[in-house]
């Protein structure tokens, strides 16, 4: 087929040596909207014939020239407010049904409306994705677990945002420290109590520096502090540090001075039913002062 005109050239092919239709111009299909049910249509029918590596391309779509930078797939229709302006499917057939697992489109006219790509099956990208933002609708997972991180050493995230329940606990954010085979019963469970703070679990250990210095809880509301020494200082330097007690306190031995061993106080190991109040200092005397009506020293 040739184009009219002073010189006529080829626009249109049926090359029988190859088989391919072949136009040097452009292809355009136009329905009769007069006719019902008289719809455009381009259709390719694979005959599953495969090449050398098992797949058979349907379609295959290439720039020849050199000063082409890239192919594209355009979708274009008459403005309809609120109607979708195109759409890529991918269908296959699976068990003689026909299931979709992939769709492009625009579900509004409005060019600022980001366009939707809808995926019904798994999605594996082998390169980075990046994203503006990103919404889950259940979990984030590692193909392996424990084998995943979020961040890097030099891309390391910024705040995080964990839920707080609106008041309730049990719907609050929770950490949870577990193996896969740890299901319903985690190592270590960190839990947020809503207008409280945060809760370790159980008796497990708040540690610092190393595993001999810890802080922990058990059962009966008992707070343990566990250190070889145990240093409490003002955060003023030089100011002495105010404790206030309401309740007892119950030491084995108390070290009192100001080095920590000019005196102490505790039960005699020999004999039940006494207290050692002992100095460690030869050259100090241990004295007792009363104090009477306000006046010291009587």
């Amino acid at each position: 087929v040739t184009r009219a005109g002073p010189t006529e050239d080829y626009v249109l092919t049926l090359d029988g040596t190859d088989g391919y239709l072949k136009s040097s111009k452009k292809i355009d299909i136009v329905n009769n909207p007069d006719i019902a049910d008289n719809y455009s249509q381009l259709r390719f029918v694979n005959t599953g014939r495969l090449d050398a590596d098992g797949t058979a391309p349907i379609v295959d779509i290439t720039a020849l020239e050199s000063d082409v930078e890239l192919v594209e797939i355009s979708m274009d229709k008459v403005i309809y407010q609120g109607k979708k302006q195109g759409k890529i499917k991918f269908d296959a057939m699976f068990d003689d049904q026909m299931f979709t697992f992939m769709e492009i489109n625009t579900d509004y006219d409005d060019p600022d409306l980001d366009t939707m790509i809808t995926i019904h099956k798994d999605l594996e990208i082998l390169g980075r994705l990046y994203t503006k933002s990103t919404a889950f609708a259940r979990s984030i997972t590692p193909e392996i677990a424990g084998e995943a991180t979020i961040g890097e050493e030099t891309l390391p995230w910024g705040d995080l945002y964990l839920y707080d329940g609106n008041g309730t606990s049990d719907e609050s954010a929770h950490i949870y420290f577990q193996s896969e085979t740890e299901l319903g019963n985690p190592d270590v469970t960190i839990s947020h109590d809503p207008t409280f703070g945060i809760r370790i679990e159980d008796d497990k250990q708040l540690q610092f520096n190393t595993r001999n210095n810890y802080i922990k809880g058990t059962d009966d509301e008992i707070l343990t502090l566990v250190a070889p020494n145990l240093t409490m200082k003002h955060s003023t330097a030089d100011t002495p540090v105010e404790v206030k007690v309401e309740g007892n306190i119950n030491p084995a031995t108390l070290t009192i001075g100001a080095n920590n061993n000019e005196f102490t106080v505790k039960e005699n190991p020999d004999i039940a039913d006494e207290i050692l109040i002992t100095s460690t200092q030869s050259n100090k005397d241990v004295v007792f002062r009363t104090n009477m009506g306000g006046t010291e020293n009587t």
